[in-house]
């Protein structure tokens, strides 16, 4: 026993136990000490509560030291608080009565009373008639609590056919698992107990459902079904023809200028009718083939097109004008009429020359070219030999005169083609000048093309002589150059001095208006070429070659 326990018995000593006293046994052994009122070896510890202090509630104790006799204890108003005596102990037959939160209940008296006749075990107590008197219902064995039309209550194991007919008919199960056998059609259900992925269930006959067997196939389709006029058939997967649908049409008002054509059966193409009313909003741009332009018609306007849209040149009341062009922008009606001819005139005769236009000529090119030039002679010493120079290539110029006036007074040259270097160590002769004056202005001259040098005979290698050079140009007034071309110089060549091989004779340069001479010592070609060189070998002397002559050619455009 702890120190404290034997402090309580040594201020307390035990000497008697009354009837009123409480003992409280403890397992642990006792010690004789001080308290020598309580001995033995076996004697349990032993507590000696005063009965004068009440033990409390939280202590396992009530809080009170006293209750009336027979009466009823009720928890104290708190919840450790001390335990509370019923009022009195009330009278025969009284019940115990809530007075609600707070208060103790009272004993009261029942408001009404009445007789619970004997009954027998698994009975079901009711009230036969009106009244206080309370019997035992019948039991039946796997009934039910029913009562008949008359209210009147019986266990029974047949429901009443009301009670019935909420289940059959308009009854709802909200829960649980049907184990039955299938519900048949007339009782609400299918009467199938399986089903594959896609069944429909439809009637195959009066009161009988069956599964029609879902689309397996890759294509789309739908139920189809057709009677007989009097009785339906069962439904089948089909796809959907054009003739199952009762068309609708689609009909059409047409613009003034837009129209529409309905292919196929417009009457029955769709499904709901629909109609187009055709309209025409802002401009057709040009790539559509329209003006992209809002216009006005003009009568005797031109249409014209700038860079984005359609116009319309408004017509003129002066007849015989010609359309001009606006170079880029807008055309124009011209007094100039229009051209209806185009003729040449070719002048080939060397020297002088007046031009005489076509009548009706409005405006002409002419072309001049001058003349080539020779190519060089050479000497000739046996065991040795020599290159003569090519001529060079007449100019060439092409120009544009218009105005009657200026048309009107022309005059020119035809320069002659150089002439051959005479045989021997001897310079060819230069080509000659092509010129045109108009209307008294500055002359426009196509320069002649130089003759090539000649050349002496040498044992040594040595290259072709000189070739002749080509002269610039010379522009004049009242008219517009539309081409300017110098002659070209002639070809260089080389001799293997006492032996001609190696050689290579100089090329006469070619005109504008022809190509150059390739064949050794030959005249120019066409006209204004240069002549070519020559390779001589021979131990004799040899001329050169001559330059082709110009020529004059007249380009005229006429209006009739």
């Amino acid at each position: 026993m702890s120190a404290t326990l034997q402090q309580i018995f040594a201020l307390n000593p035990v000497t008697t136990i009354l009837d009123t006293d409480l003992l409280y046994l403890v397992n642990s052994p006792y010690t004789p000490g001080t308290d020598a009122g309580i001995t033995g070896a076996d004697l349990k510890s032993l507590f000696v509560l005063n009965s004068s202090l009440p033990i409390n509630v939280a202590r396992g104790g009530t809080g009170s030291v006293s209750f009336t006799a027979f009466s009823v204890i009720c928890a104290g108003t708190t919840s450790t608080g001390p335990f509370k005596n019923v009022s009195g102990v009330g009278s025969a037959g009284q019940i115990l009565t809530s007075n609600g939160a707070g208060l103790l209940p009272t004993w009261q008296t029942s408001p009404s009373s009445g007789v619970v006749n004997p009954g027998l075990i698994n009975q079901v107590a009711y009230y036969p008639a009106s009244g206080s008197a309370v019997s035992g219902l019948a039991t039946a064995a796997n009934g039910v609590l029913i009562t008949s039309a008359g209210s009147v209550p019986s266990i029974s194991s047949t429901l009443p056919s009301a009670v019935q007919g909420n289940i059959t008919s308009v009854g709802t199960i909200t829960s649980g698992v049907w184990h039955g056998t299938a519900i048949d059609e007339t009782h609400g259900g299918t009467n199938q107990t399986t089903y594959t992925l896609g069944d429909t269930l439809y009637a195959s006959a009066a009161n009988t459902l069956s599964k029609l067997a879902g689309n397996i196939t890759t294509a789309k389709q739908y139920l189809s079904q057709t009677g007989s006029g009097a009785v339906s058939a069962a439904p089948v997967w089909a796809t959907i023809a054009g003739g199952d649908i009762t068309g609708a049409a689609l009909t059409k008002v047409d613009d003034t200028n837009v129209t529409l054509t309905l292919g196929g059966t417009p009457t029955t193409a769709l499904l709901r009718a629909a109609s187009l009313t055709l309209g025409w909003t802002g401009q057709l741009g040009l790539t559509r083939g329209g003006t992209n332009a809002s216009l006005t018609a003009s009568n005797g306007g031109i249409v014209w097109s700038n860079s984005t849209q359609l116009q319309i040149l408004a017509g003129t009341a002066t007849a015989g004008l010609a359309l001009l062009s606006g170079s880029s922008t807008t055309p124009s009606w011209s007094s100039s009429p229009p051209i209806t001819q185009i003729n040449t005139q070719t002048i080939t005769a060397t020297g002088a020359f007046t031009y005489t236009p076509t009548t009706g000529t409005k405006y002409a090119i002419f072309e001049l070219q001058a003349g080539g030039g020779g190519s060089g002679g050479t000497s000739g010493t046996a065991g040795q030999s020599a290159a003569s120079g090519a001529g060079a290539s007449g100019g060439y110029l092409k120009i544009l005169v218009t105005g009657s006036s200026n048309l009107a007074a022309i005059t020119g040259s035809v320069g002659v083609g150089g002439a051959a270097g005479a045989s021997g160590n001897n310079n060819g002769g230069n080509g000659g000048d092509t010129t045109l004056v108009i209307n008294s202005g500055t002359t426009w001259t196509a320069s002649h093309g130089n003759g090539g040098t000649g050349q002496a005979a040498s044992a040594s290698v040595q290259n072709a002589a000189n070739s002749g050079i080509a002269n610039a140009n010379t522009t004049g007034t009242n008219a517009t150059l539309i081409l300017n071309l110098p002659g070209s110089t002639g070809g260089r060549g080389f001799t293997g001095g006492a032996s001609i091989t190696p050689s290579m004779w100089a090329e006469g340069a070619g005109s504008h208006l022809g190509v150059s001479q390739k064949a050794i010592n030959i005249a120019g070609i066409n006209y204004g070429g240069g002549a070519s060189g020559n390779v001589n070998a021979t131990g004799s002397n040899a001329a050169g070659a001559a330059g082709a002559q110009g020529v004059v050619i007249i380009t005229e455009f006429i209006s009739a």
